[in-house]
C-alpha cells in the first residue's frame, strides 16, 4: 500500500488541525483565503510572498489572505519531507497542504463579501460550512498519489481555481 492508502482514514481524521491552530498562532488565518478581487488589479499574486508584502505591506497580505502562498510553502516542505522518508512529519506536511487547497476551492474563501453580508445573508459563509463541507469530511476519499507541480507552474494554477472559486460564491449565495 502506497503512503496515501495507509494514511486516509488519519488524513480525514486530522483535516481540520490547521482551522484549530487559528485560535493559537495568529499568523495561521490568513493562511486560509485569498481574496481574488483585492489581488488581480496589480497581479500581485504574480510575485513572492516577501516582494507582494513589500509592495502592498503585510496589513493587506493578513486582510486579503496568503492561501496561494501557503499552498507553494506546504508543496514545498511536502516534498522535502518525502525526500526524508520521516512518515509523521510526511502525514503533518500533507494535512497542512490538503487542508489549504481545500480552502482554496470554497468559494467564500476567494471573496471579500466571504460571509455573506453584503448580498443580505450574514452568516453564510458558516451555513456553507457546517451543512455542506463538514458532512462531507465524513465521506471523504483519498486515493491516488500527489501530482508533484514545479512551484513556477503551481501559482498561475493555483489562482486560477481561486478564480473559479469565486466565480461560483454568487451562485451558492442566491441559492441559500
Amino acid at each position: 500500500k502506497g503512503f496515501l492508502e495507509r494514511n486516509k482514514n488519519q488524513l480525514v481524521a486530522r483535516i481540520m488541525e490547521p482551522d484549530n491552530r487559528r485560535q493559537t498562532d495568529g499568523l495561521e488565518r490568513p493562511r486560509h483565503f485569498f481574496t481574488v478581487e483585492k489581488y488581480e488589479p496589480a497581479s500581485l499574486w504574480q510575485f513572492s510572498l516577501e516582494e507582494a508584502e513589500f509592495n502592498a505591506g503585510r496589513k493587506f497580505l493578513l486582510a486579503n489572505g496568503t492561501a496561494v502562498w501557503s499552498i507553494e510553502a506546504s508543496v514545498y516542505v511536502f516534498q522535502k519531507s518525502l525526500r526524508s522518508g520521516n512518515q509523521a512529519v510526511m502525514l503533518n506536511n500533507l494535512v497542512d497542504l490538503l487542508h489549504y487547497l481545500s480552502d482554496l476551492h470554497q468559494p467564500f474563501h476567494c471573496i471579500a463579501d466571504w460571509d455573506g453580508i453584503r448580498a443580505g445573508k450574514p452568516g453564510l459563509h458558516r451555513g456553507y460550512e457546517l451543512d455542506i463541507v463538514e458532512p462531507m469530511i465524513e465521506i471523504m476519499r483519498v486515493s491516488g498519489s500527489p501530482a508533484l507541480i514545479p512551484i513556477g507552474e503551481l501559482r498561475p494554477t493555483l489562482v486560477e481555481w481561486a478564480r473559479t472559486s469565486a466565480t461560483q460564491a454568487q451562485a451558492i449565495t442566491d441559492c441559500i
